[in-house]
């Protein structure tokens, strides 16, 4: 990809100053964490692999007030074979000294590259690095999300039949899988794009099938798939401004959720394009409306003040990130204090 130029009300400075985090200043420097990765981080696969880039791509600050956690976005190469990947590693620091450690040495003990299918270790899954205390967990190793090893490992293969129903009448065998990972957030869930290559075995007919696997840290998903099964019934006896991808099955055991894919061209990918982005966010527009003009049964709401406090966090990292926005920011933070 080619490195584009950061808008100027982009600040390009490191985290915040806390004096219960000090190592955010060197978390925050994709130059000098590529280092400390090169150091740290152990493969163990046979094929020798160097890390040749470091992007961090998302960061939460005091969450619990207790700890920072930092998802980073590694290049890897095997220069043996010109093989090259992206790997997800997490950094976990702690207020509390000792803790990181403390997690570390608690992990290593349970053993956790028992959790992880070998296809996918690329390095130790769970490292500790004391100049930082910083406690690093290695995609898909993840602690409160232990789930996401077996799904990756091919547990969720009870959900082909279901699939290949979908393309009508035929011997449909499945000639090869492929589990993609398009979303990552730590401890909380991750999203793969899970594709079949399929045969008929009667006709030359061959077919791809592609769905979506949402893998959350609880029975959420379970939720998802009653409200997404119930609202795609109610749409499909009326014409809507909008309209919802289908559930197709959830596995509980693995609390996953198997989503249809969505037909057509993402708002995130028209805006990356260029192109005018005005029909389409008008569109949007008459969706997200009507959506919250809908009666959607919903049992479960945020108090106000709830809602207050997500908007002065989220507002907080907005004004640190990009200053020139800060009277902006502080104006609708007013506004939305106020009830206008």
């Amino acid at each position: 990809m080619q490195k584009k130029e950061l808008p100027s009300t982009v600040g390009c400075g490191t985290f915040p100053s806390d004096p219960d985090f000090p190592q955010l200043e060197i978390a925050g420097d994709p130059g000098r964490m590529l280092e400390v990765f090169r150091s740290h981080l152990k493969p163990v696969s046979r094929e020798p692999c160097q890390i040749r880039r470091c992007t961090p791509f998302r960061f939460r600050y005091r969450q619990s007030t207790s700890r920072c956690v930092l998802q980073y976005t590694l290049r890897v190469v095997e220069p043996g074979t010109g093989r090259q990947w992206d790997q997800w590693v997490t950094g976990l620091v702690y207020a509390e000294n000792g803790e990181a450690e403390r997690l570390w040495r608690q992990l290593r003990a349970e053993d956790p590259r028992r959790e992880i299918p070998e296809s996918w270790l690329t390095f130790e899954p769970v490292e500790f690095i004391p100049e930082l205390r910083m406690l690093v967990e290695v995609f898909p190793y993840d602690r409160r999300l232990r789930n996401l090893g077996p799904v990756l490992g091919g547990a969720v293969r009870d959900i082909e039949p279901l699939l290949l129903a979908r393309l009508g009448p035929g011997q449909w065998r499945v000639e090869k899988r492929d589990l993609e990972p398009t979303r990552y957030r730590t401890e909380l869930g991750a999203a793969l794009k899970y594709t079949l290559q399929t045969r008929d075995a009667l006709t030359p007919r061959r077919e791809t099938l592609r769905c979506y696997l949402k893998v959350y840290r609880d029975q959420r998903g379970e939720e998802t798939y009653r409200f997404l099964h119930a609202l795609s019934e109610k749409l499909a006896n009326g014409q809507k401004l909008y309209s919802v991808i289908g559930p197709i099955g959830y596995l509980s055991e693995l609390r996953t959720l198997v989503l249809e894919e969505a037909a057509g061209t993402s708002l995130q990918q028209i805006l990356l394009d260029r192109h005018d982005p005005a029909p389409a966010l008008r569109a949007v527009a008459r969706a997200v409306a009507g959506l919250n003009q809908d009666d959607l049964g919903l049992a479960r709401s945020d108090s106000l003040a709830s809602q207050l406090e997500d908007v002065a966090q989220e507002a907080s990292l907005v004004e640190w990130a990009c200053p020139r926005a800060r009277a902006d920011v502080q104006a609708i933070r007013w506004r939305r204090s106020i009830g206008t």
